[in-house]
């Protein structure tokens, strides 16, 4: 079961991209790609959080409009669970399931087993929270 108190949330992130990610108020550990589009999300998000509404999309994914775009850099691969994908520039993808498409690389969740992530996003819908950490 994932816990909302968890004493140890942060990864050591060696791409020097340094943002917090919530999925319905529960701080999950993430790996940031070090790329121009997270890059740019990161200065978005130094000021204030982002809010997404995704929702559930063909039994592997939340989906949900960015309130922006994106530069992209979308390349053809096998998104697994866990792995965040900026998809048209302006949607977030967070993955429960395995699914190929053109994307590009946000991050990777870490430190949850694949049933674990997918008890998490696994539902019609979520809120999700960026916010770039000091």
């Amino acid at each position: 079961m994932i816990s909302s108190k968890s004493s140890e949330t942060e990864v050591p992130n060696k791409q020097s991209i340094n943002m917090k990610l919530e999925i319905d108020n529960i701080e999950i550990p993430v790996i940031w790609e070090n790329n121009v589009a997270t890059q740019e999300l990161r200065q978005r998000t130094t000021n204030e959080p982002i809010r997404v509404h995704t929702e559930r999309y063909a039994q592997f994914e939340q989906v949900g409009k960015l309130p922006f775009s994106l530069f992209r850099e979308d390349i053809k691969q096998t998104a697994q669970p866990g792995d965040i994908m900026l998809y048209q520039g302006d949607y977030i993808v967070i993955f429960y399931g395995k699914h190929s498409w053109s994307y590009t690389k946000l991050g990777s969740i870490q430190r949850l087993s694949p049933s674990e992530v997918n008890e998490l996003l696994n539902k019609t819908n979520t809120q999700i929270e960026i916010i770039a950490k000091e």
